[in-house]
């Protein structure tokens, strides 16, 4: 951090750590490619190479009711999640053959958005390490007894000496009722050698992820929520950074009409959903459940105030009911509940009163 009250010419300024005028944090993933997980089967790495160029951005998904809209989202979270490794950030809880991921909230969003500041000001910051207990931290019954010969400041310095303190932690207090130290340390936020932003509040989980957004036309982007709502100008500031996090967002709803035009400029794709007819299932499996995809780029006309078409779209059959290697022989509809509870908040005028 700098102290501009000591900084009166150009030289000064000069004479500041190079850590502190210049960013030489990694970055390893913006060498132009994405990380793709290794030894894919061919047909899983062309698909995978495919998906890649969806793998940032904001992405719309819109169709009617029953038309394969959570498979379609669901299918998308877990490719980018098992070819590039991203973390899968879900509003909705799937079954547990999906696999890990972190559950997507308006707490969960705050948090981050607090560790993504930290980590653009790249200024150190005090953080509080609590629960040091000095017991824990010696070798044997005669160096525990030398050592409640010190004072707490000495106790603290021979912690430091021993490594099991970092040594630029300062003491803050000593709880002698539980033998138990606080300590705060200065923590300057940096990029570790996988390309993850790391702050003193933690690690900056929008990095590298892809977040999906079952409730974005219903909620939290919905036409008719307040435009002061809070989720909403959260994310409607954090889809102008989807480029510098390599984040996939993705937000469901029926149709275009349903999302505020508000995050329009942002959009990148839409990729609209329609339940097929049995003609185009497998003959040997006509129960197969079918669903064609039209992804198409997306760019905001400022002028007409619509999404206009920016490029060729490319169409999709998903055949929902096949198995699949990548979910241990289970199939893109079973890895989330199709019939999960779902509803929507009445305004206030219409609530019961207590």
């Amino acid at each position: 951090m700098i102290d501009w009250s000591r900084i009166r010419t150009i030289e000064d300024v000069f004479k500041l750590d190079e850590d502190v005028l210049y960013d030489e944090s990694n970055d390893t993933l913006t060498n132009g490619r994405l990380r793709v997980r290794p030894n894919l089967s061919d047909e899983d790495y062309e698909d995978a190479k495919f998906w890649a160029q969806y793998s940032r951005g904001l992405m719309l998904i819109t169709g009617e009711p029953g038309a394969g809209k959570g498979i379609t989202v669901h299918m998308i979270a877990k490719k980018m999640s098992y070819y590039f490794g991203k973390l899968a950030i879900l509003d909705t809880r799937p079954r547990k053959i999906f696999g890990s991921y972190m559950p997507f909230s308006e707490e969960m969003l705050a948090e981050q958005i607090e560790r993504m500041s930290e980590m653009e000001n790249g200024v150190p910051r005090p953080y509080v390490v609590k629960g040091l207990t000095e017991i824990d931290f010696m070798e044997n019954a005669d160096d525990y007894l030398e050592y409640k010969k010190l004072s707490p400041v000495e106790q603290y310095e021979e912690l430091q000496l021993k490594g099991r303190v970092p040594q630029d932690a300062v003491l803050q207090d000593y709880n002698k009722r539980r033998n138990e130290f606080t300590a705060t340390v200065e923590f300057k936020p940096y990029v570790d050698a996988d390309g993850k932003w790391i702050t003193s509040r933690g690690e900056m989980f929008l990095r590298n992820s892809v977040v999906m957004m079952d409730e974005f036309g219903s909620k939290y982007m919905s036409r008719l929520s307040s435009p002061t709502m809070a989720i909403k100008q959260i994310l409607l500031k954090l889809f102008n950074f989807w480029r510098h996090m390599h984040c996939l967002m993705i937000g469901v709803g029926v149709s275009l009409e349903d999302f505020d035009r508000k995050c329009f400029p942002k959009v990148v794709w839409q990729a609209h959903c329609t339940r097929l007819s049995e003609l185009y299932a497998p003959a040997e499996s006509p129960e197969d459940i079918m669903v064609g995809v039209t992804i198409t780029p997306r760019k905001y006309n400022p002028i007409r105030d619509e999404l206009a078409k920016a490029g060729d779209a490319v169409v999709l059959v998903i055949n929902a009911s096949e198995k699949k290697e990548v979910l241990g022989g289970y199939s893109w509809k079973d890895i989330f509940n199709t019939e999960n509870a779902q509803g929507f908040e009445l305004p206030r005028r219409y609530r019961r009163r207590q």
